[in-house]
Parts: structure tokens; C-alpha cells; sequence
């Protein structure tokens, strides 16, 4: 089968795809809802601050338009831990053809 470190590779891959898909979820539907959820907490897109305590966000318009970075940001980071998947999954694959 596979070594130690391509095993916990594929291990460290799936965790971060389960974590990416929980992110999106959580972001889409905080827009939908127009809250956010921490904890447990949820927080309207009004009471977000900043380090400096004042208001993260102006407008609904400019947080809506941040967690639609944030969800593009976590999209590419979920294809990426796909495509190491798919990845090792045809190496596998090839290994149990006789291919390598």
C-alpha cells in the first residue's frame, strides 16, 4: 500500500476538504441569513469589530462582498485538496494494476 508519509498526506488532505466544505456552508449560509455564526454565537454582519474595536464592516454590501472572497478562497483550496485525492486515489489505482 502506500508509505507513512503519502498516507498521512491523503489523511491531512481529506481533513482539510471536510473543513473547507463545513467553511462554505457556514459562509453561504451566513449570507443567506445575514448572520454569523462563532461558536455557537451568532453575530449579525453589524456587530463584527475589528482588533481596534471599531466596525469591521460599513455596509451589508462590503460584508457580503468579503465572505464572497472568502467562500472563492475556500473553493479553490477545496479543489486543491480534491485534485491530491484524485491524485493519489490513481496512483493507487495504477499500483494495484501493476503499472508501477
Amino acid at each position: 500500500m502506500a508509505q507513512s508519509n503519502q498516507l498521512d498526506e491523503i489523511l491531512e488532505a481529506q481533513q482539510k476538504l471536510e473543513s473547507c466544505k463545513k467553511e462554505i456552508t457556514s459562509l453561504e449560509k451566513g449570507l443567506e441569513t445575514g448572520y454569523i455564526e462563532a461558536g455557537g454565537v451568532f453575530y449579525s454582519w453589524k456587530t463584527v469589530i475589528s482588533a481596534d474595536l471599531t466596525p469591521r464592516y460599513k455596509t451589508r454590501n462590503e460584508w457580503e462582498a468579503d465572505q464572497k472572497e472568502r467562500i472563492r478562497e475556500q473553493k479553490v483550496i477545496k479543489a486543491e485538496q480534491e485534485s491530491v485525492i484524485l491524485d493519489f486515489w490513481s496512483r493507487y489505482q495504477k499500483i494495484q494494476k501493476g503499472g508501477i
